[in-house]
């Protein structure tokens, strides 16, 4: 029996969420299969980044719960600005929580807030989705 690789969404299309599609070069079992960001360009450029370098057939999606939803993203990467992480995480609670998707895992590039208030939000909203 053959597992299916980890479908990886990237929520962020700009410098960081590009650095962490080239360090896909280095991981097995995985691939980038979903982008969104801000800016559609950004997201589009981002998935042509990750099929150019192989880490997955990446497609641009227009929000963040149409990429939960789709069935073969498992797990999402937060690398948009750290203003927009709370908004980010609440967008991703409401699509698991409603049934509009499912995800085995959420990472989220440091800082996981601008202060501690928000890091203990980001984590409440985290256990909210369990």
């Amino acid at each position: 029996m053959t597992q299916r690789r980890l479908g990886i969404g990237i929520i962020g299309g700009g410098f960081v969420g590009c650095f962490h599609i080239r360090s896909f070069v280095g991981v097995r079992d995985a691939d980038v299969l979903g982008i969104v960001s801000r800016s559609g360009e950004s997201a589009a450029a981002a998935a042509a980044l990750a099929r150019e370098l192989g880490v997955g057939e990446a497609k641009a999606f227009e929000s963040i719960t149409e990429m939960v939803a789709d069935p073969a993203i498992d797990a999402v990467w937060i690398c948009s600005p750290n203003f927009t992480r709370i908004e980010v995480m609440e967008e991703i609670v409401d699509a698991v929580r409603s049934g509009k998707g499912e995800l085995v895992g959420v990472a989220c590039e440091k800082p996981l807030g601008r202060n501690a208030a928000e890091a203990a939000r980001m984590v409440e909203l985290a256990r909210q989705a369990e």
